[in-house]
């Protein structure tokens, strides 16, 4: 087998030559590395935004649900409170209530989180950034609100079991639990109301929510119709 050795130079301008034709080689090797990975760092930046995006209109159709029950709950908390002040009038609850829920399904934030592990957040603009952090934050903010709510509400319910278990010295914690479901229900629209108009502001308007979660159902009768013997 032959082995060719390198042919020596010829003079300052043939090494010259060779010289250039190596820098311009790792140059353009080096031009070509950068702008792939320029484009591959614009295409994670671009689908981390497209991911937020989605889950922020999610969230924002679950806002939107949630607040459409708010009179259906402002009426229902009326009627709670005509029912403990009967009570303290001395006619306790009567059988057959049904109080309901408010309806509060949970809010959605996986993508926001996996973006946030993984760096992709870090990819995208400062003012994308600002945006979907103030937008997360008074996310957080409200499903602390509603978990509340929901757990005030299961209080509530105790009504619904009727004079024959209900205790007199139940009536002060239930007028208790009132006045926290109030508070929360006024904060919660509130709060609401004011991520829907900042996510209008962004071009996230609220569409039609499939309920998967909590079914609101304060709209309900609160002495329902009794179901006939068959």
């Amino acid at each position: 087998m032959d082995i060719h050795k390198p042919k020596p130079w010829h003079g300052v301008r043939e090494f010259l030559k060779e010289y250039i034709i190596i820098v311009v080689g790792v140059l353009t090797a080096l031009g070509a590395e950068q702008t792939v990975e320029a484009l591959h760092e614009r295409g994670l930046a671009r689908e981390a935004r497209e991911a937020i995006d989605a889950e922020v209109q999610d969230n924002v159709n679950r806002i939107a649900y949630r607040q459409a029950q708010q009179p259906c709950i402002d009426k229902r908390l009326q009627e709670i409170t005509g029912l403990l002040a009967d009570w303290a009038d001395g006619k306790p609850p009567p059988r057959a209530l049904f109080l309901g829920d408010p309806g509060d399904p949970p809010m959605v934030q996986q993508r926001w989180q996996a973006n946030l592990n993984s760096g992709r957040f870090n990819r995208q603009t400062e003012a994308e950034q600002s945006k979907q952090a103030a937008f997360y934050t008074q996310l957080a903010i409200l499903q602390d609100m509603e978990s509340r709510e929901h757990y005030v509400w299961s209080e509530l319910r105790t009504l619904e079991l009727g004079p024959r278990v209900l205790r007199p010295d139940l009536r002060p914690n239930l007028v208790a639990s009132l006045q926290a479901a109030r508070s929360d229900a006024s904060d919660i629209r509130q709060l609401g109301q004011d991520i829907l108009a900042s996510a209008a502001r962004a071009g996230h308007t609220p569409k039609p929510f499939g309920v998967t979660a909590i079914l609101g159902t304060t709209c309900q009768p609160l002495n329902p119709p009794a179901v006939p013997d068959t």
